[in-house]
């Protein structure tokens, strides 16, 4: 699976040997090199991740732009990379909600094994089965790609991954706490809104189309469950 990375970094020193292993090893690196150009391009893109170093054109630059990206999406990962290593410089990465803090200087390939690990266990690609197919509904989890009765059906990030959720554990109910937390890797510390869940079922459901809609079961008071088939 090919993820998108957002890399705000002002030092050429690291953006290239950075963006050149990631793109190598399958993800694809946007660098920015400021606060308003990783704003307009997260705002435009989609990504999977967002590299952050904490200092560049003035201090503490890369925490204000964390903040700003976490106002405008709660889930996406964010990682930052710093020469600042002193407790007090983390527990501010931290309390900006970022999910992991890499010292500099840091190997390419080490930053490169964190962000795969991280992304794959938030996607719960893991020791799981590759292809799901039921009900007509085939999802292929390594070409990221859906059928329905054979159709391709283009599916949005979010949505696929809740599709695969769901299809995963059928004939489970799945509680709007744990599709928070299998599809979007969602921190409790932060709270939580069942509204997310709901308006990505509907969207989904539209997708899928009339005749399969209904496989997605709405159980009042629980959550949702993917109809096991028979």
């Amino acid at each position: 699976m090919n993820y998108r990375i957002l890399m705000v970094e002002d030092d050429s020193t690291y953006t290239k040997p950075v963006s050149q292993y990631f793109n190598k090893n399958g993800m694809t690196v946007l660098c920015a090199g400021g606060e308003q150009e990783a704003l307009r391009l997260f705002a435009e893109q989609e990504f999977d991740c967002v590299l952050l170093d904490v200092k560049m054109s003035r201090d503490d630059e890369g925490f204000d732009i964390g903040e700003q990206i976490r106002e405008m999406d709660g889930f996406v990962p964010i990682i930052y990379t710093t020469a600042r290593v002193g407790l007090r410089d983390m527990e501010q990465g931290y309390a900006t909600k970022a999910d992991d803090y890499v010292p500099k200087p840091y190997s390419e390939r080490a930053l490169f094994l964190k962000v795969k690990a991280m992304l794959e266990r938030r996607r719960g690609l893991l020791h799981t089965e590759s292809r799901l197919d039921m009900h007509g509904i085939a999802l292929d989890l390594h070409a990221h790609s859906v059928t329905v009765d054979g159709r391709p059906v283009s599916l949005p990030r979010t949505q696929f991954k809740l599709l695969h959720a769901l299809m995963e554990s059928a004939g489970r109910v799945m509680s709007n706490e744990q599709l928070l937390d299998k599809v979007w890797g969602y921190n409790y510390d932060y709270g939580y809104d069942s509204g997310v869940v709901r308006n990505h079922i509907a969207k989904l459901r539209g997708a899928l189309g009339e005749g399969k809609r209904d496989v997605i079961v709405s159980v009042r008071g629980f959550g949702y469950r993917f109809e096991e088939e028979k």
